[in-house]
Order: structure tokens, then C-alpha cells, then sequence
């Protein structure tokens, strides 16, 4: 069975306090995810980690142009990318969210005990056929293959 799956960055996480176990989730988390890339907010109900704002304004552009050279269709990606240059991150973000960019999109995920928000930028409908190994494999290819600090929030979205 073929899974589309998207590939992005992810922008906000958010745990609900009374589903999760701080300490085993917040390390699994740290296994997969640079925490110094985010910013920590804490209230009586969710802790929540956001991409710091000088990080996106600094490093995304040149991630997805980067990213763009490796891909098929790089070059109509590229057109979207063009529109975020030089851009603050809430720019960034409006123009993301509201769908401004043809291929770079947000999409929010919500599960029992985690809420989360990434950025895509790259969709394909049947690379992966749910075989987790492949899933990392990928995973880790991406984050050897960069040096911006942003391979620290690469994420996959299997649909």
C-alpha cells in the first residue's frame, strides 16, 4: 500500500499537560528536533515550543532554495520561495498560511496530547509505502545533507 507523504519544518509544537508525560516526551522530542532552534512557553495548560522568529527569517529562505536544487520540480518551487525573500516571520507565516506560495504550505496535526504546526515543502504521492525504516533513512540523508541549522526541525507527514 502507497502513502503520500509531505516533507517540512516543523514550526509549533504545543502538549496538552494533562495527556503527556513531561520528561519521556520531551525527550523523544529532543531526539528528533534542535530545541535551541525554538522558543519555550509554559502556562497552566500546554507547553508549547515555536521557532524562534530570527531563525525562520534567517535560515528558511536558503533551506528551500537549497532544498529546491534537489527536487524534479525545483525550479517552480523556486518561484514561491522568491516571494519570501527577505521577508519578517510573521510575513513569513501570513503568507505561508493563507496559502500565498502554490508549493509551500502549513498544516496543523492534533492527536490526544500534542498539537503541531510545520511548513511543507515538498509532497510526493507515493514515495514511501509506510515502511518506517525508509521513513528515517530519508530522514537522516536530509540532515547530513545540509548545513543550515533548519535540518533541525525537518519533519514527515505520512497521509
Amino acid at each position: 500500500m502507497l502513502f503520500g507523504v509531505d516533507l517540512g519544518i516543523v514550526n509549533q509544537l504545543c502538549f496538552d499537560k494533562k495527556s503527556y508525560n513531561r520528561q519521556e516526551d520531551i525527550q523523544r522530542i529532543s531526539e528528533f528536533f534542535d530545541m535551541s532552534l525554538y522558543d519555550r512557553f509554559e502556562d497552566e495548560k500546554h507547553l508549547s515550543f515555536c521557532l524562534k522568529g530570527d531563525i525562520l527569517e534567517k535560515y528558511l529562505y536558503d533551506f528551500l532554495f537549497e532544498q529546491a536544487d534537489l527536487m524534479l520540480y525545483g525550479e517552480k518551487i523556486k518561484k514561491d520561495i522568491e516571494k519570501l525573500k527577505n521577508k519578517d516571520s510573521e510575513e513569513l507565516l501570513y503568507m505561508i498560511r493563507n496559502e500565498h506560495c502554490d508549493f509551500i504550505h502549513c498544516k496543523q496535526h492534533y492527536n490526544e496530547f500534542l498539537e503541531h504546526e510545520s511548513i511543507f515543502y515538498f509532497y510526493d504521492d507515493c514515495i514511501l509505502s509506510g515502511n518506517e525504516e525508509r521513513y528515517f533513512y530519508i530522514y537522516n540523508l536530509l540532515k547530513k545533507s545540509t548545513d543550515n541549522p533548519l535540518k533541525g526541525a525537518i519533519c514527515f507527514d505520512n497521509a
